[in-house]
């Protein structure tokens, strides 16, 4: 069982996650993002020739239109990316589940959402492939690009596996939680079913006895009208 189009009976909220304002969560996720941000500059700083760094900071003013090209440039990473993430997961959910899923805009937040309820392994590939995949890109493009591009290509690289961090700890919730768990995502939030076996005896009971009083009904009713 992969992904599921209804929920089955006898399965409840066992508990929900909203990403942006769920507060101990924002706390790791920012927490994770400054060690990648620090560790990335850190590898940049290893790697690049000091005496590269040092001319970059040797007064020389680029002109206005290369300056403004770099701004826009810094813009359009941010704009973009969250954009191509989530892109990215609507094309996962829909090669997952074969259930179209919707992509939205809320404000500055692109969003997609499926009404299709994952297995956490199935999730996982919903979750991880497309971080995995632009975090790799925007690394290998940098190593590429111009040293004075480096801001951009390195806010793509940061952005990119700040989000691998963020699917990094929904995944490691994902792992706490029991066996046959199934997870929807709606884009803003995720809910968590469980199967409760006891609810689902008192539905199989409650479904019984209402199919008994339908049949007892129809019985005297087809009685009144031999009558």
């Amino acid at each position: 069982m992969n992904t599921m189009t209804e929920l089955p009976k006898g399965y409840e909220v066992l508990e929900t996650l909203d990403p942006i304002k769920d507060p101990a969560f924002i706390k790791k996720k920012r927490i994770a993002s400054l060690i990648v941000g620090g560790l990335f500059f850190a590898l940049f700083f290893f790697l690049v020739n000091p005496l590269v760094l040092l001319l970059l900071s040797s007064g020389r003013k680029a002109p206005l239109d290369i300056v403004l090209l770099r701004v826009l440039g810094l813009v359009t990473v941010v704009i973009l990316y969250p954009v191509a993430r989530e892109w990215l997961k609507s094309r996962m959910m829909r090669s997952v589940s074969g259930v179209k899923p919707t992509l939205s805009f809320s404000d500055t937040l692109a969003y997609a959402g499926s009404d299709a309820y994952f297995s956490p392994r199935a999730y996982n590939r919903v979750l991880l492939w497309p971080s995995i995949l632009l975090a790799l890109l925007s690394f290998a493009s940098t190593l590429f690009l111009p040293v004075p591009w480096f801001w951009v290509g390195g806010l793509a690289v940061v952005m990119a596996f700040s989000g691998a961090m963020r699917d990094l700890l929904i995944y490691l919730s994902i792992k706490r939680l029991p066996a046959g768990v199934l997870i929807q995502d709606s884009g803003l939030l995720l809910t968590y079913y469980v199967y409760n076996e006891e609810a689902a005896k008192t539905l199989k009971k409650t479904i019984k006895g209402s199919e008994a009083a339908n049949r007892k009904k129809q019985a005297i009713y087809g009685k009144k009208n031999k009558r």
